[in-house]
Parts: C-alpha cells; sequence; structure tokens
C-alpha cells in the first residue's frame, strides 16, 4: 500500500523523473486553463439560474465552491506557476475538486426538494455525470489522484443521503449510478497514466539509449580516426625503416670509395651468372683488373692521389662495360667485371677499348699514368667451372699479362694487350 501510494503522490510531490514532470505540468497548466475557463462559464450560468429561482441563496455556496479555485487558476496562477512550477497539479486538482463539490452539493439541495419528478433527477444525474466526466477528460497531471477528487465529494453526497433517509429508490438508483460512473473514470485516469508512463519510459530508454549508441558511435569515429593515425604512422615508419634498410643493404654491398659492389656482393653476382649461362645457355665471360702502380702512386702523391687514380679508372670502366655487366671492387686495388651473355672475344674488344681511353688520359696526366693489368676466364654451359675457380683462372690471367708488361718495358717494347694465349683452368698458373 505505501509503494502504491507514494507512485500515486509522485507526480505532485515532485519525486518523478524531471522531464516528464516538466511535460506534464506543461499540459496541466493548458488544461487547467480551459477547465477553469469552462468552470466559471458553467458556475456562472448556474448561479444566475439559481439565483432567479425561489431558492437561489441556497445554491450560492456551492456555486462559491465550484467559482473560487477557477478564477484563482487562471487569475492568481500565471506569476505564481512562473515561480513554482510544481504548483500547477495541486492547484488544478483543487478547481476540480472545487466544481465537484458544487455539483453534489446542488445535487444534494436538489433532492431535498419535495415532490421531486422524474425529470428532476435526470438533470441532477446529467450534471453531475458532466461534472465527473470532464474532470477525467482535463485531468492531465492530476489523474493519479483523480479517484480521491471524485469520490470524496461523492462519499459526502452519500452520507447526506443517508443522514436525512431519503435513500428511495430512485435515490439509490441515482447514487449507484453516480458511484459507477466516478468508479469507471477514476480507474480509466489510473490505467491511462500507467500507460502514459510506460510511454514516456519506454521513449526514455529509446532516447537514452540512442544517445549512448550516438556517443559510442562518436567514440568509435574518435578511436577510428585515432587508429587510422596510428597505421598511418606506422606505415610510414615502416616505409622509413624499409628505405632505411634498402640503404643499409646497399651501403653493404656497395664500395664507398668506387660507388660499384663490394667483394661479397660480387661473389653473390657471379654465382647467380653462371647459374643463369647453365640456364639459358650464354656464355659468361669475367675479368680481373688490377690497377697498375697504385702502391708508388700512394707512397709518391699520398692516399689522395691514389683515391683518384682508383675513382678515374672506374669512371673508364663504367663509360665502356655495357648495363649489364657488374663491376665489383675485390679489395685495394683489384676489381672484377662479371660480364653477361659475353663472350671473351667481345671481352677483349671492349677491354682494348678501355686500354685506349685510359693511355689518352695518361697523355694529359703528369703525375701518373692510368693503366690497369686484366686477365679474362670464359665459361659456357658446357663447362663446369665454379665462382672460385673462375676468379682464380682470370686472376692468373691477369698475373700473366702484368708480368708480360713488365717484361715488354723492360725490353723496351710497348706494352700491349692481353695475350692471345692465355692459361686455362687445367694449364699451369704463374711461378
Amino acid at each position: 500500500m505505501r509503494t502504491l501510494r507514494q507512485e500515486l503522490m509522485r507526480p505532485l510531490l515532485g519525486g518523478a523523473d524531471s522531464n516528464y514532470l516538466r511535460e506534464i505540468r506543461t499540459k496541466t497548466l493548458l488544461f487547467g486553463k480551459l477547465y477553469s475557463a469552462l468552470a466559471l462559464v458553467v458556475v456562472s450560468a448556474f448561479g444566475i439560474f439559481a439565483l432567479c429561482g425561489p431558492l437561489g441563496v441556497q445554491y450560492l455556496p456551492w456555486c462559491l465552491a465550484g467559482a473560487i479555485p477557477a478564477f484563482l487558476f487562471l487569475t492568481l496562477g500565471a506569476e505564481l506557476f512562473a515561480r513554482r512550477p510544481s504548483l500547477i497539479v495541486p492547484f488544478h486538482a483543487f478547481s476540480l475538486l472545487g466544481l465537484q463539490v458544487m455539483t453534489m452539493g446542488t445535487a444534494s439541495n436538489v433532492l431535498l426538494i419535495p415532490n421531486r419528478v422524474v425529470g428532476v433527477w435526470i438533470v441532477v444525474l446529467g450534471l453531475v455525470a458532466f461534472g465527473i466526466v470532464l474532470a477525467w477528460l482535463l485531468a492531465a497531471g492530476v489523474r493519479p489522484f483523480l479517484w480521491a477528487v471524485l469520490i470524496l465529494p461523492l462519499l459526502a453526497l452519500s452520507l447526506f443521503l443517508l443522514r436525512h433517509q431519503i435513500l428511495t429508490y430512485r435515490a439509490l438508483l441515482m447514487l449507484s449510478s453516480i458511484w459507477v460512473i466516478a468508479g469507471i473514470c477514476s480507474v480509466m485516469a489510473l490505467v491511462h497514466e500507467r500507460s502514459l508512463r510506460r510511454a514516456y519510459a519506454a521513449k526514455s530508454a529509446a532516447l537514452s539509449r540512442s544517445a549512448d549508441l550516438e556517443r559510442d558511435l562518436e567514440s568509435l569515429k574518435c578511436r577510428n580516426i585515432e587508429l587510422e593515425r596510428e597505421v598511418t604512422k606506422m606505415q610510414k615508419e615502416i616505409e622509413e625503416r624499409k628505405a632505411m634498410e634498402a640503404v643499409l643493404e646497399q651501403r653493404a654491398s656497395i664500395d664507398d670509395l668506387t660507388g660499384v659492389y663490394n667483394r661479397r656482393a660480387g661473389m653473390e653476382i657471379l654465382k647467380q651468372s653462371i647459374y643463369l649461362t647453365d640456364r639459358y645457355s650464354q656464355p659468361l665471360s669475367l675479368c680481373f683488373i688490377d690497377i697498375d702502380d697504385l702502391k708508388a702512386v700512394n707512397d709518391n702523391w699520398g692516399h689522395p692521389a691514389g683515391d683518384e687514380l682508383i675513382r678515374r679508372v672506374i669512371a673508364v670502366l663504367k663509360k665502356h662495360f655495357r648495363k649489364s655487366d657488374y663491376i665489383c671492387r675485390l679489395g685495394g686495388d683489384e676489381f672484377l667485371a662479371v660480364l653477361t651473355n659475353c663472350a671473351v672475344e667481345a671481352a677483349t674488344v671492349i677491354l682494348d677499348r678501355i686500354m685506349a681511353d685510359l693511355e689518352s688520359q695518361s697523355v694529359e696526366e703528369v703525375r701518373f699514368p692510368l693503366a690497369i693489368s686484366y686477365g679474362l676466364a670464359e665459361r659456357t654451359s658446357a663447362d663446369a667451372f665454379t665462382a672460385e675457380e673462375m676468379l682464380r683462372l682470370a686472376d692468373n690471367n691477369m698475373y700473366l699479362n702484368k708480368q708480360k708488361k713488365k717484361l715488354n718495358a723492360k725490353n723496351g717494347t710497348p706494352s700491349g694487350g692481353m695475350d692471345n694465349d692465355p692459361i686455362t683452368e687445367s694449364g699451369d698458373g704463374p711461378a
């Protein structure tokens, strides 16, 4: 019972949801103004009609009971309700109760008139029913306790009739009809209020859920943006790392001074070229190059001059070797050129051009000559030379070429190119 009473009185006491109270008070203010205006019209018309009769003064207190609450709601309520919105529902309940008191009081006076005809009963019943139905239609925020507004005056009327012992058959029938009408309106008001509360609760829950979903969606969007930024940042870091690794890999395989491949990369290129030679049945030539007198240049002119000599020789090599050829530095003054799909005869032509270019540049160089010694080794798909064996063969041929040049220089004869009969893998190397 206590829970039910608190539930019924919650809108009046201000314990309901604030949004619901705000909405229900707005409707109550609108319906209250309409009800009070209608009540003033009905009460004024009835008062004028009653005062014209012989018992008009007896109806005056009941008319005032209905008019005063309605008048207060219309005139005094505007400023008061603006400051204290919680008074809207109690004032409307007071105006409803005033009209009910008026109708029940008027009914009690009419029932005391002697020689009552059937028309009087019908008029009284219609007047009371009109007041009850009008209160139910315009109750608004008073619905939870409309039963008290309707039943308390009706109970007073019933006690009045019992006290004066005028409960005739017609009186009981009229009284029972009023009780039925009041009961039905009270129950309908409670059911209507409960359905409104459930609908508003469902609406509030839906709005709250929608707001939560919007917040979650906004949070997910923000998180998605952050993740996209993180992904972009990680991709950028990965690209930078890959670029750095590529630079490091390139630096690991490139000689810093000359910009050609180093020994490790050169040996890998040679092995891969041998594999392609066997697969596609193409010739492969390997050229072992040694820069002449590099040690003397370093001793006489310093290491910067020796580095310049190396760079100038490499520039000439890059100028004449094909784009498909690979140059690598084995170390110091020794270099290796891998000539893919190139027979030893074509390689000899390229080396002759290189030698001629170096000789022409040596004419203008007053400090040191630009000269190289080289040795060639050829491999076809029919051979079974390994990379190390080819390197050893080219090195031996280069050594023979260098020895020949020294011998020619001692005998005073011009040094030519490489010996036309280089040693093979099965021949003897230099002593």
